[in-house]
């Protein structure tokens, strides 16, 4: 996801423009994000299962902001200059995305229960379970980001400048990070933006065979909240991969045809995209949510 050089040159116009593009990413990422955090965690109708998980998204997207911008920053510019250093600081951008995916696919997941199952879901998924699985999706994605760390790497050497590639393994990104942490979840968000598809066919043909007056209100209720599932979803799983898709597309270009050249602006503008995903999802919440929208209203004095 970087150049290979051994030495880095002089600052051009495209390495500012780059940097730049991080940075803002970075603040936009910390500034929405931390807004979302701060009105579930303030307002109390909003301390529900879902919002759990939409708070913790919200957190790992501010920590994308924080750390993610600065760090692929140092790295494009060849700092650190040693090769554990260098390790260390491409794998904190692997470990704070990965949560912030895993973190989509968890909320995929809890809606899908919601739906599939609605009585087993309201008894079993307290706030405090919730809060659990939200501790064990963090744990997973950052040990997850961490194996590069534990030996998964190009292999001690040493380096004068700190560029990606020079410690990281485009095996590891593709088969690891591709195949299993953005293929993966992408294809199980899918499955299950279909399945609520399904559900509100059935729920089409049941109103129509118990008629408007006996079940009208109840399946228009239901109606109305997958409709609303089934496109936040199918916006999110869009997203995903629109921002998503182009860096490991170009990685898999690298491993498979190591021949084939393309442009650096579209491999630095595709590293910029995977990143601004955690700047969207703030914007998602607010279309997908009134009580979120209307509490940031309330905040900001709209």
């Amino acid at each position: 996801m970087a150049e290979t050089a051994t030495a880095p040159p002089a600052m051009q116009t495209r390495d500012f423009i780059y940097i730049t593009s991080e940075l803002v990413v970075g603040f936009v990422s910390v500034f929405s994000n931390s807004v979302v955090l701060a009105v579930i965690c303030r307002t109390p109708r909003l301390h529900t299962v879902t919002n759990v998980f939409m708070g913790n998204l919200a957190l790992a997207d501010v920590m994308v902001g924080i750390s993610v911008a600065p760090c692929a920053s140092l790295s494009y510019v060849g700092l650190p200059h040693n090769f554990y250093g260098c390790v260390f600081i491409n794998s904190i951008l692997l470990m704070i995305t990965n949560v912030s995916i895993l973190m989509l696919l968890a909320i995929a997941i809890e809606r899908f229960i919601a739906i599939k199952e609605p009585f087993l879901y309201e008894r079993v998924l307290t706030i405090r379970r919730a809060i659990f699985v939200n501790i064990f999706v963090w744990v997973l994605g950052l040990s997850l980001g961490m194996v590069p760390l534990l030996g998964w790497n190009t292999g001690y050497h040493e380096i004068e400048y700190c560029k990606f590639l020079d410690v990281m393994t485009l095996e590891y990104m593709v088969y690891f990070q591709f195949f299993g942490l953005v293929l993966l979840p992408m294809s199980i968000m899918l499955f299950i933006y279909l399945y609520i598809i399904i559900i509100i066919q059935r729920h089409l043909r049941k109103s129509d065979a118990l008629g408007e007056q006996l079940h009208g209100k109840h399946l228009k209720s239901l109606f109305k909240k997958d409709v609303k599932s089934a496109k936040w979803l199918a916006m999110v799983n869009l997203l995903f991969g629109i921002f998503w898709l182009p860096i490991n597309i170009l990685n898999c270009i690298s491993l498979f045809c190591p021949q084939c050249q393309f442009p650096i602006l579209f491999l630095l503008a595709a590293i910029v995209m995977s990143h601004a995903n955690s700047c969207i999802n703030p914007f998602l919440y607010a279309a997908s949510n009134s009580r979120i929208k209307r509490a940031i209203k309330e905040m900001i004095g709209l």
